[in-house]
């Protein structure tokens, strides 16, 4: 996987050794990720898993917390603090919102930017209501509805869509729908699980093995700048 994006259907010839292949458990999961995969070409389908998820996934202090110190909460939280305080509207476009945290201290850093939060998952909306009481006529809701590339048109200053990239179909649709929703010196501020991480969760935490379940593919940082090469981006 040093390479390569990795599938989640190959994770098993890499975490499950030979000798124990054709064990009823092994089989169980191979079988339980190939029931998994498909259903995220049937929208449908990827709505009604993320209706699912506990309320407690998105909300919550301790939550808030732990996602404030990721070095990618950081990231765009520096940027938001760098901009001049005085001047036009920043438009921001925030992909995969869930509770609201990292956008939310991105509001505060600067009072120029304008977000337009999308999520598919209902709970988002209550993170995207918090965050319109904090700032009123400087947040916006779009309800990612149609299908898994039904984002906010644009153009943006800057794009945040962290933990989102595993989840689409077809990545290269999804890269080329953010290069044309940016500015020509537009900002995007990607994450997504490697795949080292990712084997790793598989062969030691059973309940990272099954939220990975519904993850379509993991790369790694040489698989992920090709692609975002591909589309006109640099940057680090």
């Amino acid at each position: 996987w040093d390479t390569e994006p990795v599938k989640a259907l190959d994770l098993f010839a890499m975490c499950v050794p030979a000798a124990i292949a054709d064990h009823p458990a092994v089989a169980a999961m191979r079988l339980g990720v190939e029931e998994r995969i498909p259903q995220l070409k049937s929208w449908e389908d990827y709505q009604r898993v993320y209706a699912e998820i506990p309320e407690e996934t998105y909300h919550g202090e301790a939550r808030a917390e732990a996602v404030r110190s990721l070095g990618r909460a950081r990231a765009v939280r520096e940027w938001a603090e760098k901009l001049p305080k005085d001047g036009p509207p920043v438009a921001v476009c925030a992909i995969g919102l869930q509770d609201g945290v990292i956008e939310g201290d991105v509001l505060a850093a600067c009072p120029r930017i304008h977000m337009t939060g999308c999520d598919v998952a209902p709970q988002a909306s209550r993170g995207i209501k918090a965050l319109q009481g904090r700032f009123p006529d400087r947040v916006a809701w779009h309800a990612i509805a149609d299908d898994h590339y039904d984002w906010s048109a644009g153009p943006y200053d800057a794009v945040i869509m962290y933990e989102v990239l595993e989840h689409v179909p077809d990545d290269s649709i999804a890269i080329a729908k953010l290069r044309r929703m940016l500015r020509p010196d537009g900002v995007l501020f990607l994450s997504t699980p490697s795949a080292a991480h990712w084997v790793e969760s598989y062969n030691t935490d059973p309940e990272k093995r099954q939220a990975h379940a519904w993850h379509v593919r993991a790369h790694n940082p040489t698989s992920l700048w090709r692609l975002l090469r591909a589309h006109g981006f640099d940057g680090e």
